[in-house]
């Protein structure tokens, strides 16, 4: 078969006996048999702990945890291996919900939207943005899980001419909010209401905080 110059093989000897893993990434088509006939019964009757086949061509993050994973799995070496799932961005529209098995760690730099987020963890955000065009039709993002926020990043709101009410709103609720501190993050706020708009963070929630304009003058 042909590969594509990303072969890895390891050699381990133990007690005599000569033990191979093979990782190699064919450029054509490949039938899974033919590779344990070849291992069999063309390579001096070796035989096979694990033959792992994939229909495509894996990420190389994926690679090297596979990777790690058979070593620990098969060898002892190191401790098993986390993998963590990651993307460049994950919006939740319509008060949708976006579910992991398994509660994995999902590394993803932007997050928006409406609706609930269900992973263990949620880590490397960097990015937040919300539309809160008024009480009535605004919805929250729920994070079910740790949100680990990044060092330094941006969050902007967007506030519509229908925001009427003052009062606190939260915009994003988390079992638990880690990581940086949002009040070192950039912040946008484009307001078309009349009144004013400032983000809040308290405990693990994040809070459109809509005041009147102006001066307020309270006479006793």
């Amino acid at each position: 078969m042909a590969l594509d110059g990303t072969t890895v093989a390891y050699n381990y000897n133990l007690t005599d006996k000569q033990f191979h893993m093979i990782s190699a990434a064919p450029t054509n088509g490949v039938p899974v048999r033919s590779i344990a006939r070849d291992r069999s019964a063309r390579a001096g009757g070796s035989y096979q702990g694990e033959l792992i086949a994939f229909k495509e061509h894996l990420s190389p993050d994926r690679r090297a945890y596979l990777q790690r994973y058979l070593m620990w799995k098969w060898f002892g070496e190191g401790t098993e291996p986390v993998y963590t799932n990651s993307a460049s961005a994950l919006r939740v529209a319509n008060g949708g919900t976006l579910s992991f098995a398994g509660a994995p760690t999902v590394s993803v730099p932007a997050i928006s939207g409406t609706g609930t987020i269900a992973a263990g963890n949620v880590v490397d955000v960097s990015s937040l943005a919300f539309d809160f065009p008024d009480a009535r039709t605004y919805g929250q993002l729920t994070v079910n899980g740790t949100l680990t926020l990044a060092a330094a990043g941006t969050v902007s709101v967007t506030v519509g001419a229908g925001a009427k009410e003052p009062g606190d709103y939260p915009l994003l609720t988390a079992t638990s909010l880690a990581g940086g501190d949002l009040g070192n993050w950039t912040k946008s706020v484009s307001n078309d209401s009349k009144l004013g708009a400032t983000l809040v963070v308290q405990g693990n929630t994040i809070y459109l905080r809509l005041t009147p304009r102006g001066t307020v003058l309270i006479l006793r």
